[in-house]
């Protein structure tokens, strides 16, 4: 994962697997405004995304990739790393 998303503490977050990769939607509690970042591991086969908030927030993603073959792929600070 490469660029992180904008979320803050107290955000709404959708992190959505996809075939091009992860997305993380994020907006306030209104839920009028969503931005999007991503993708995170493009070109990658993403089905499944989780968020983890202890420790300042870590996501995992399992990713299957042509390659490399299926891994489990894990991100701080909401994609930036």
């Amino acid at each position: 994962m490469t660029q992180g998303s904008t979320a803050t503490k107290g955000d709404v977050m959708v992190l959505v697997g996809t075939r091009k990769g992860a997305f993380i939607l994020s907006s306030d509690d209104s839920r009028k405004d969503w931005l999007v970042s991503g993708p995170h591991s493009p070109g990658s086969e993403v089905y499944h995304v989780s968020y983890d908030p202890r420790n300042g927030g870590t996501i995992f993603a399992a990713v299957n990739q042509m390659i490399w073959g299926p891994t489990v792929q894990r991100s701080h600070g909401l994609g930036a790393t």
